[in-house]
Formats: structure tokens, C-alpha cells, sequence
């Protein structure tokens, strides 16, 4: 089980996944990633519904992904901290963002997606970077 909760506290969840498998995680630099942090998302897989809110409850804001599906965002509506995403093109699979999670200090960045689209010092030396379509960057 790992635990994640926004910057305030008003929010508070559990995935019910083994913290080993949450070891390894993906930077995203789609454009709704970007915005929404500055720069690039980090976050693991999971499954949606192993995800449990245990206080407060997020917003959520639905954009359209790369894949011209709805990409529900959940997020903290007082101080803004990003949560999870859900996106229709992958029934049952969130995205978790790194930085909410109490084990986030241990996640390794191993990829990065959407790699073309990020500012050339963001981009990680020791992360397979990959383009839209999950192929490798030609440097």
C-alpha cells in the first residue's frame, strides 16, 4: 500500500499497489502535462480503481488527451497539488504524480514521453526518451 496527499492536506489517498512496483516512473511533456506543471508530469502507472480516497475529496478537470479521448485530471481544489490522471483511451489506469506520494522521494525517472516537446534541460541523460507515438527520439 503507498500513500500519497496534496501540499495542504485537505486531500489524502491510498493505492493499493506493493511499494516495489512503484518504483519506476515516466516524465510526461504532452502540452496538458507541461502546463499543468511547468514543465514535465511524474508519475507511475497504476489501477484506477486501487486508488482510495481516505480525505477530502479532488476536482477534477477533463481535457483531451494526445489520443483525442478525455484525460480526467484530479487535483486538489485548494492548493492546487496534481494527483492522478485518468484518460479514456486507457480504461482502469491512472497516472499517479510522483510528487504527491510519500514514497516519491524513491521513484526512478526511466522514460520520458513526448520527449520532443520538452525544453532541451529538462530532458534526463539516463531516461529512454520517447516521441508521441512511444518510438525513440532521433537525437
Amino acid at each position: 500500500m503507498i500513500k500519497g496527499s496534496c501540499l495542504c492536506g485537505a486531500i489524502a489517498y491510498e493505492v493499493d499497489m506493493p511499494e516495489e512496483k512503484a518504483l519506476e516512473g515516466t516524465g510526461c511533456y504532452c502540452e496538458s502535462c507541461r502546463k499543468t506543471s511547468s514543465a514535465s508530469s511524474f508519475q507511475i502507472q497504476g489501477e484506477a480503481d486501487k486508488i482510495k480516497v481516505t480525505k477530502g475529496s479532488p476536482k477534477v478537470y477533463e481535457d483531451v488527451g494526445n489520443s483525442g479521448k478525455p484525460v480526467h485530471r484530479n487535483f486538489c481544489g485548494d492548493c492546487g497539488t496534481p494527483l492522478w490522471s485518468n484518460t479514456d483511451s486507457m480504461p482502469n489506469t491512472s497516472f499517479i504524480k510522483v510528487g504527491a506520494l510519500d514514497i516519491g522521494k524513491k521513484v526512478k525517472l526511466t522514460t520520458e514521453i513526448f520527449s520532443e516537446n520538452a525544453h532541451p534541460s529538462t530532458l534526463r541523460s539516463n531516461a529512454t526518451h520517447l516521441d508521441a507515438n512511444m518510438k525513440p527520439l532521433k537525437a
